[in-house]
Parts: structure tokens; C-alpha cells; sequence
């Protein structure tokens, strides 16, 4: 006799286009528990439909980062892998589950520099573990007042997609009737498109579970309702510390309208918690990558190098010098890169990244044993140990870090060097795309951004200007006519453009990407040059271009 082919309880066309009835004479059992995406038809052309990684032939798909959903098993203890988790991604959106703590010592850990949080803390049946929501500040965001039983924290985000974004935690103890009840009150209180992120407990073979649970089953009906899709494609989302059994109860639940902007992920690692970090990213084929401009890194330049590539140009106006100079700085010192890397957390080490490293190549043979190996016990015990290393691991880091920190300290410390570590413990600064809402429409590029605020300040400035009167009457501009033997109608020296340079401070390179240490290690023959441009400029009173160190201060030979 064939098993009778599993069918959700809905009628909704989105459910069925995920999990299809086989055709006349196929068998279709309920999937086998896995780690890898249910091995449907239709599930693979899910998979490759919101893959974020290219296919031969295809053109590759941009994303943004929107959201990160974790239950992450208690704030207190997962502080430190919750901000590397961050740093990391730098989602727009964080929902946290379970986060076991109402203590302000420890919703403090949370990067509230960055991110604006609201809380849940509603018992559910006598039990109470919390939902955490954060949005990035600089989106445009507002969250609402949802009432009901559940844990649940949900708020209007405008960017990178204008939808609802809820995280919701629903423990054990509910029922079908009960789950029901409670989300038909829910649904209907958050503003369409949703996003709704959480740790369901619910078990169905339409995101990837082994069997069909009585909660399943009201996921099921709730799902085709208010036509609701998962954005989860089969992959378990929590491993089981006792038995190291793997399951599927972490949804990521959208609208079915935005479902197909939308990219799904499970990270590599559980992060010390027993379930993954899920990701949504939103499909963009349009928007530029951020980048920041190339820093130069004198600290590694070639001085010797440089001078040599300068001397050899026979430069005689300051376009030439201009440009004998960046190219020889491009041959001998390099430049940071222009993309916008991850930032690594403070306490971050090569001892912490080994640890990491072991801790997930443990978590992958786990993994891939099915529920009956005979390794499969030393398998789970070898994980353990190896999460257990690392969680030491991690703590000694951060205590030597900030031990670092303290003793890096000392009077004779310069102001750029103390506010690099501050920064470095506030998880900034940061590189952001900041948004704005002009009359109801979403401003975010950033020339756009550029000319809306230029043209804001203008109409502002020309509305509210002031009439200021001098308190003293201006003074006639000097004409400077006096004859050549005057001090300050003679040629500038090599004396007085050596004191200049010696004089000029700072790192930071201008609009003509020449920075003061490349004018400081200047052979003579180019400074000659640079002094020749400097003397025919003053004398003509039209100036070639700028290239003047900031120690000239005007003439003084008095």
C-alpha cells in the first residue's frame, strides 16, 4: 500500500506552488529530516529563485541585507556572539528571540548606538522568554502598539522595502486552537506587506519538518488566510543539544506579494545558541555598491620609491607637479581598498578565529549524520567541547581586549589614537546610506539626498537671512604696489617653503588626492619646482592650481 501523499490543509495557490501533488502514480512521502533544502521540484526552483549566488551564465543578483532572525537562547550569555553576528551583516533589521532578560544591564549589551530596540516581555501561559525587535536609526521607521497574548514586537520600516517587520516568539504550551485565536488576532493589526520573524515552534513538511503537528497545522491554516508564504526552503534551523537531532521551527513569514524581493539563508554556525541565525536579503539588480574613498597607508610607503618616480618628471606648471606626484604615490604607496568591509568586533583574535573555525567544522560533521549513525553520539560530544573552547576562548578575549584598552591609556597619549579604541568598544564609527522622507517619498540615493537637502537649506537661508550691520567700517584692500625692493613683493625662499612643510599637520589627503607626507619627502629637485610654481603665482596674482602646504600663513618678514 503507498503512503498517502502529504497535502497541506489550505487551499491557498501559494502553499500548493511550494509543496505540489505529485503526479498520477508518484509517491510522496513526507521528507526525511536534513540539513539541505526538501528535494521537491518545486522546492529547487525556489532555491534558485532566491539564491544570491550566481549561476553560470546568469548575471549576478545584488542584495541588501534587510533582516536577522535569532533565537538566541538568552541575551546575558550571547551578547558577544550577537555582536560579532552584527558587525558581521549590519542588517537594517534584528529580531531576536528568547532573549530571557528584563535586567537593563543586559539590554544595554545590545548595540543601541546604532540600532533603536523595543521589547516584549507578555507571559504566555506562565511562561515568558521575551522578543527583542532593533531597527537601524537611519531608516525611516516607526514601531506600533500591538496588543494581544503573544510575544510579539512589530514596527513600519520604509527602507530597503517599505513592509512590516515583526519578531515574534510562541512557546510550547499553545494549542492548535489556541495558536489559531492569537494570530487571527495578530495578522490583522500589522499594516500589509508583513514581515514576520520568529521561532513558530511548529512542525510541517512545508518548511522542511519531519512530521505535521497540531501547531503546524495552524501555521498552515494562518498562512493561507492572509496569504502568507515561507520564505524557508527546507533547511533545519535548530540542532538538539541533547541528542543533536536537527529540526525545522524558525519561520520567516512575508506577504506573497514581496516573497519574490526577497532572498532567504542559514548561517554556518548556531553561534553557542541551539538555533541558526536566519537571514533575508532583498533582491536589487540597480543599487551601487557603498564604497569609501582609498585611504593612502603611508605607514607602508616606499619614500625612496617615490622620490625617485618624482625626480624623473620635468614638471613645469602645478597641473604637471600635481600629477608627477599621484603617480609616483601610486607606484610606491598603496591605498586601502574602496569597498566597505566587514568590521571585526574589538576582541576579535587569531586565537578566537580558530576557535570559531573548530566550532563550526564540529557543527558540519554533526550535521551530515543521520539520526541513526553510530558516530553520531561522539559526534554531538566533539561539538560540545569544541563550543565549550570557544565560549572560553571568546571570554578570554574580551577581557584581554579591554585590559589592552586600559593600559594603551597614559598621559602622552595623542587624542586620534584614544578615540580610535573608544570607537572601536562603541562599534563605530560606521559607514551608513542615510534616507530621507520628503512629503510622503523615500529619498535615498545620494546625490538625491545631496540636492534635497542643498535645496532645502537655500530656500531656508533665503527666507530667514538676517540684515546684519558692520560694526566697523571695512578697511581698503591692499594693493601692495610698492616697488620690488619691498620685503613682501620678493620671491619666497627655499628657507621659507621648507618651514612651511615642516609645519603642515594631518594625514588626510584633499581634492587632489596629495597628501603632506607626500610634500614632506619631496626630493630638493621638486621642491625647487613646487617653489618656482609658488614665486610665478604670487608675482602674476593668478593662481595655476592649489598645491600649498597649510603652514603658509600669509608673508610675514618683519
Amino acid at each position: 500500500m503507498n503512503p498517502t501523499p502529504y497535502q497541506p490543509e489550505t487551499n491557498n495557490p501559494m502553499l500548493s506552488a511550494i509543496s505540489p501533488a505529485p503526479a498520477d502514480g508518484a509517491v510522496d512521502s513526507i521528507p526525511k529530516p536534513t540539513n539541505e533544502p526538501v528535494s521537491t521540484e518545486a522546492s529547487k526552483n525556489n532555491n534558485q529563485r532566491r539564491s544570491a549566488s550566481p549561476s553560470p551564465g546568469r548575471p549576478e543578483i545584488k542584495t541588501t541585507a534587510i533582516a536577522v532572525q535569532w533565537n538566541l537562547r538568552g541575551l546575558a550569555v550571547r551578547s558577544s556572539e550577537l555582536q560579532q553576528l552584527l558587525e558581521e551583516h549590519q542588517p537594517v533589521v534584528v529580531a531576536l528571540q528568547e532573549i530571557k532578560t528584563k535586567k537593563k544591564k543586559d539590554t544595554d549589551k545590545l548595540n543601541r548606538e546604532r540600532y533603536d530596540w523595543r521589547f516584549c516581555f507578555k507571559p504566555s501561559d506562565g511562561y515568558s522568554s521575551g522578543a527583542a525587535l532593533g531597527i537601524d536609526k537611519t531608516v525611516p521607521h516607526s514601531f506600533l502598539d500591538v496588543r494581544g497574548p503573544l510575544q510579539v514586537v512589530a514596527a513600519r520600516v520604509e527602507w530597503p522595502i517599505a513592509a512590516t517587520f515583526a519578531s515574534i516568539y510562541i512557546c510550547r504550551e499553545d494549542g492548535r486552537a489556541e495558536i489559531e485565536d492569537k494570530l487571527d488576532k495578530l495578522i490583522p493589526q500589522l499594516p500589509a506587506p508583513v514581515v514576520v520573524l520568529g521561532d513558530f515552534n511548529a512542525h510541517s513538511p512545508l518548511w522542511g519538518g519531519s512530521n505535521l503537528d497540531q501547531r503546524g497545522k495552524a501555521i498552515e491554516q494562518i498562512l493561507g488566510k492572509y496569504n502568507l508564504i515561507t520564505l524557508n526552503d527546507g533547511r533545519h534551523t535548530r540542532v538538539d543539544p541533547r541528542d543533536g537531532r536537527s529540526s525545522a521551527i524558525d519561520l520567516s513569514v512575508v506577504s506573497d506579494t514581496i516573497a519574490p524581493e526577497l532572498v532567504w539563508s542559514v548561517d554556518v554556525d548556531t553561534r553557542e545558541s541551539e538555533h541558526y541565525p536566519l537571514f533575508v536579503h532583498s533582491v536589487d539588480h540597480t543599487r551601487a555598491k557603498r564604497t569609501r574613498r582609498p585611504r593612502w597607508q603611508y605607514e607602508k610607503a616606499d619614500w625612496t620609491k617615490f622620490a625617485d618616480e618624482v625626480s624623473r618628471s620635468n614638471a613645469e606648471n602645478a597641473e604637471q607637479i600635481e600629477k608627477a606626484i599621484v603617480t609616483a604615490a601610486e607606484a610606491s604607496i598603496p591605498q586601502t581598498s574602496s569597498k566597505v568591509g566587514r568590521k571585526a568586533v574589538h576582541w576579535w583574535s587569531k586565537a578566537v578565529e580558530e576557535a570559531v573555525k573548530d566550532r563550526r567544522k564540529k557543527l558540519r560533521r554533526l550535521r551530515k549524520m543521520d539520526d541513526n549513525h553510530p558516530n553520531k553520539a561522539q559526534a554531538l560530544v566533539a561539538f560540545k567541547e569544541a563550543r565549550n573552547a570557544a565560549r572560553k576562548t571568546i571570554a578570554k578575549a574580551r577581557t584581554d581586549s579591554w585590559t589592552n584598552f586600559v593600559t594603551g591609556i597614559s598621559p602622552s597619549s595623542n587624542t586620534t589614537e584614544i578615540w580610535r579604541r573608544v570607537n572601536a568598544f562603541r562599534n563605530g564609527p560606521k559607514v551608513s546610506i542615510h534616507q530621507l522622507v520628503i512629503d510622503g517619498k523615500l529619498v535615498d540615493e545620494p546625490e538625491e539626498v545631496a540636492e534635497t537637502l542643498a535645496d532645502y537649506f537655500a530656500k531656508v537661508s533665503a527666507a530667514k537671512a538676517p540684515t546684519y550691520q558692520r560694526a566697523v567700517p571695512d578697511q581698503p584692500t591692499p594693493t601692495f604696489e610698492g616697488g620690488d625692493e619691498e620685503q613682501y613683493n620678493q620671491d619666497f625662499g627655499m628657507e621659507e617653503l621648507d618651514w612651511a612643510i615642516r609645519k603642515s599637520k594631518g594625514l588626510s589627503a584633499g581634492v587632489d588626492n596629495i597628501g603632506y607626507p607626500m610634500i614632506q619627502n619631496l626630493p630638493h629637485s621638486s621642491k625647487a619646482q613646487l617653489l618656482e610654481v609658488y614665486n610665478r603665482t604670487y608675482q602674476s596674482r593668478k593662481p595655476e592650481r592649489t598645491i600649498k602646504p597649510s603652514g603658509t600663513r600669509g608673508r610675514s618678514r618683519s
